[in-house]
């Protein structure tokens, strides 16, 4: 988690303070829904926070507590952006230390003529996706089954610890040691790869020549940003939403006020960037409200 708050926050002082807001979040807040395990296994308390100029939702925080010896214990932390839902298939989970919630999940989607997506053929559903990534998910446990090999409408967010802004595609393609006069030549002189999809995703891992596991490689134009306030307590940290257009739909991210290129985040521009990816599942029960209610 501090490592994600640093994605936008860029001040170790500053990332220890909020964090420190958000544990304190559930002594302190109302969640503005719980979700629940069917087994009851596991409880997962979801608190909001809002743009301090606008009032509108923002940003959300996830507890996922867990039944020891019949106290809730926090086992982890999810922070994500709010997004709109999308339908996903989720392909497989990721055994990898340190990400005991990370999925791979696909999408079909139309692709440029003569780009790379990321084609993955799924021997065991048999299927091809259009768009492939790596994502953590958030309140997964509420659906109440294993979610592989099942479609689930998710919401998609991005918190990027390493990224770039670009004028076009040339430019990204660039970056990825595409030439433009030069396309790669598949076998057999079957295709020719010019570059990569202008909403380009995989796992990090497939992209990255030092196998960095975290997360996913995305690509994609800036739609729209917005100026935000986010308090997190009596911290109140300025930053732009970018909101970037992907094999997965629009997908925003958070840039830090104080980052060098703020102000090149701008639409129009393409974006590359290497992301801890988040699925939230949303609320699959009552709301806090509800609850409270029935409790009386």
């Amino acid at each position: 988690m501090p490592a994600q708050l640093y994605t936008f926050i860029n001040s170790q002082e500053l990332t220890k303070k909020v964090l420190d807001e958000l544990l304190a979040t559930y002594s302190k807040g109302t969640p503005v829904y719980v979700n629940i395990a069917p087994d009851q296994s596991c409880y997962m308390p979801t608190f909001e926070y809002r743009d301090e100029i606008t009032k509108e939702p923002i940003m959300r925080l996830t507890f996922n507590m867990v039944v020891q010896q019949n106290q809730y214990l926090t086992n982890d932390l999810g922070l994500f952006l709010i997004n709109k839902p999308v339908d996903v298939f989720f392909i497989e989970k990721q055994d990898i230390e340190g990400f005991e919630y990370r999925y791979r999940i696909g999408i079909d989607g139309e692709v440029e003529p003569n780009t790379a997506p990321t084609l993955q053929t799924m021997n065991q559903f048999g299927k091809v996706f259009s768009y492939v990534m790596d994502v953590e998910a958030i309140s997964s446990e509420a659906v109440g089954k294993d979610i592989v090999g099942t479609v689930q409408s998710v919401n998609i967010s991005a918190l990027p610890y390493e990224y770039s802004v670009f004028n076009n595609m040339d430019e990204v393609n660039e970056y990825f040691g595409f030439k433009k006069d030069k396309p790669v030549i598949g076998p057999n002189n079957l295709y020719q790869i010019t570059g990569n999809s202008s909403r380009f995703t995989a796992p990090s891992e497939l992209v990255r020549k030092d196998n960095d596991t975290r997360g996913s490689c995305l690509v994609g134009r800036i739609t729209k940003t917005k100026e935000v306030r986010i308090a997190f307590g009596s911290t109140v940290i300025p930053c732009k939403i970018v909101w970037f257009l992907t094999g997965f739909g629009e997908i925003p991210f958070p840039v830090c006020a104080n980052y060098d290129d703020y102000n090149d985040y701008q639409v129009g521009k393409y974006v590359m960037m290497f992301a801890y990816a988040k699925a939230d599942f949303g609320q699959r029960g009552k709301s806090f409200e509800e609850m409270v209610k029935e409790a009386k």
